[in-house]
């Protein structure tokens, strides 16, 4: 078992190393960065650690338990503190979560549809009053990997979620004939299946969130679950019900629950436009205390929700959980079933997209990095569907030390010869999401320095052309003009960008520029 872990952990450890060493430079030029290896042997000579201690690698006993319990097909150790799941739907990625929280089994589960979104919604505090994972089915018949993770579960009874439109009766015969105990709970829409939800779970709660149900016309429908893909552990562990709300007003029928209900405060998850003032002060008119839990966006709103749990940084945790935004479909198959996992291992659920690490998710892993050092760091639990290079990502970073940092930055700062350039390794290293916040960093300071208009629209055009050699020109002449030298401009916009560092050009050193970035990763400087 040993040696499989080993070769389920090189094989992919040599993907990436094999993507950071062949990066295209400007004229054909090409740079060698430091490797995985590398990086997790600098980390391996720290007195004292062992890659599977459980104390210094959390995810460890985890790793070797669904390596024995899991098919080849839905788990995978790519780095020693990560264990990415897998699997091709959203039935695969309801089993992957469900062995991966429940090895030994559980008492009870809650069975939804497989192809829409709408019942699953509200069974974050089902998973979390009952200890039960969320799996998934065909809506006319019991899929048989569902079938099987129930008799490994082991359990007696089971919650289906939505009416018989939504999951078929034929379902519910065959569970009853294999001797489950079946609960059927769901209403003519997925509002009143949230209510209905809130009256069999917790009927006593006296707090609720409230989101979007629906997404805005012509929309796509992650935007109306984009923001509970991270909210199900927060209801979960706190016993509170999911209630849901057209974005423009109040529902009538979750009005109607709250105003008979005990529920005395209400957690708006989310900013005004997914759900709007309006709604927020139809609840007040209730009577009601209303908290609204809200980011820009989906990533910083996962970050805000993260924050309400208790977790400022990943510093804060022991365990965390990514979950893919916005890449197919059913991203919120594996984002609903993390609900569990997060409840049960007190683990936020932040967001990726595809290849990009957001920059607010980078943010909140790079803030507790120095602290991670000391302590092995959390451990990375990647849901089905993250890509595999982004989980990498995250995981090196949880385990990285200061010296393989600077070694990184100094290999960064050595492929600044054009803008586009920069943004295909940070793509491929699944960190693209610095390149929009380096930008804007870099436009700041230009402009902060006296850069005229003109010159700002220069550089902008000349990066969106995605001429590596008119970005290059660019960015020079926008330097020479303020009388900066373009390494260290380039180096104070990613050490001000990344840990909210003061840039170098006042210090004593002349403002090196890895020195900034080094700087700001350790919270400033020194």
């Amino acid at each position: 078992m040993f040696r499989r872990l080993a070769t389920r952990v090189a094989l992919p450890a040599t993907l990436l190393v094999l993507l950071l060493v062949t990066t295209a430079l400007p004229g054909g030029a090409q740079t060698e960065l430091p490797s995985v290896e590398d990086l997790l042997a600098e980390v391996g000579e720290i007195e004292g650690l062992n890659a599977l201690d459980p104390v210094l690698n959390p995810v460890s006993d985890l790793v070797l338990t669904t390596l024995a319990t899991i098919d080849d097909t839905l788990a995978d150790a790519p780095l020693v503190n990560a264990l990415a799941l897998g699997g091709d739907d959203a039935v695969d990625s309801g089993v992957a979560f469900s062995q991966a929280t429940f090895p030994e089994g559980a008492g009870t589960a809650i069975l939804s549809r497989e192809d829409l979104f709408a019942d699953g919604f509200s069974s974050g505090v089902f998973q979390g009053v009952n200890t039960a994972p969320l799996l998934f089915t065909d809506s006319e018949d019991l899929d048989p990997r569902t079938g099987m993770e129930l008799m490994r579960l082991g359990m007696t009874d089971i919650t289906i979620l939505g009416g018989d439109s939504a999951l078929n009766p034929l379902v519910v015969q065959k569970l009853e004939i294999a001797g489950l105990t079946v609960t059927r709970v769901g209403g003519p829409t997925r509002v009143e299946t949230a209510v209905e939800t809130a009256r069999a779970t917790n009927p006593a709660a006296t707090t609720a969130l409230l989101v979007r149900a629906y997404p805005d016309e012509g929309q796509a429908d992650d935007q109306a679950y984009a923001d509970l893909l991270a909210a199900g552990p927060y209801a979960a562990e706190n016993g509170w019900p999911i209630l849901m709300t057209t974005s423009d007003g109040l529902h009538p029928a979750t009005a109607e629950y709250l105003a008979d209900s005990d529920i005395t405060d209400v957690v708006v998850i989310g900013g005004t436009g997914a759900v709007s003032q309006s709604a927020e002060d139809a609840v007040t008119a209730l009577g009601l205390s209303v908290t609204r839990v809200a980011g820009d966006n989906r990533y910083a709103t996962a970050v805000a929700i993260a924050n309400a749990r208790g977790f400022e940084s990943s510093a804060d945790v022991d365990r965390l959980i990514l979950a893919e935004s916005r890449s197919r479909d059913d991203v919120w198959a594996p984002g609903f079933a993390a609900t569990a996992h997060g409840t049960e291992h007190a683990a936020p659920v932040l967001l990726v997209d595809g290849l990009t690490i957001p920059t607010e998710t980078l943010t909140f892993v790079l803030e507790g990095m120095v602290d991670n050092l000391l302590d092995g760091g959390p451990a990375v639990i990647c849901a089905s569907f993250v890509d595999s290079l982004a989980c990498q990502a995250v995981a090196l970073l949880m385990i990285g030390n200061v010296a393989g940092a600077l070694e990184l930055v100094t290999g960064l700062l050595d492929l600044i010869g054009g803008l586009p350039i920069l943004g295909e390794l940070l793509t491929e290293l699944g960190l693209a999401g610095l390149l929009p916040g380096v930008l804007q960093s870099l436009t700041d300071a230009l402009e902060q320095a006296g850069a005229t208009t003109e010159t700002l629209e220069n550089l902008l055009g000349a990066v969106a052309s995605g001429d590596p050699a008119a970005a290059q020109a660019a960015l020079e002449e926008a330097a020479t003009s303020v009388g900066e030298d373009v390494t260290d401009l380039v180096g104070g916009a990613l050490g001000g960008l990344l840990g909210g560092g003061s840039g170098g050009s006042d210090d004593e050193d002349g403002g090196n520029p890895v020195d900034d970035l080094l700087g700001g990763l350790l919270g400033g400087g020194n």
